[in-house]
């Protein structure tokens, strides 16, 4: 029997701020600036799933919050307008290039994009 290769898998996209995310929409773009929860895990049958956090806004909602010349912030997906169902397609896509052989190096480069919920976390072996 041949093994499955490794894949990523994008078990749930939310945000606290607009429940359900799916159905929410902006009054306008200066509007998009949102935290989302991302709960990502592997197709092994092992990994169960984390939680990946990350940023989505608009170049105005950036250009608002910004108070200098810098309009920058740490991982955020910068998007043009907001589309529930593209967005998720772009982050699916995100993990296809972050799949590697197991979980814990996926999880490294994974952190490229997102933030992890057991980033920083230190434990003995």
């Amino acid at each position: 029997m041949r093994k499955k290769k490794p894949e990523l898998i994008l078990y749930d996209m939310s945000s606290t701020m607009f429940d359900p995310l799916s159905e929410w929409e902006p009054v306008s773009l200066e509007d998009i600036y949102i935290a989302v929860d991302l709960c990502i895990g592997m197709n092994d049958g092992e990994s169960g799933s984390n939680y990946f956090y990350v940023k989505i806004a608009t170049p105005e909602a950036l250009r608002k919050r910004s108070k200098d010349f810098l309009i920058f912030d740490n991982r955020v997906i910068v998007i043009d307008h907001f589309d529930y169902f593209l967005l998720r397609k772009t982050i699916e896509n995100i993990l296809k290039k972050c799949t590697r052989e197991n979980w814990d190096e996926s999880c490294l480069v994974l952190q490229r994009y997102f933030s992890w919920e057991y980033e920083d976390y230190h434990y003995e072996k």
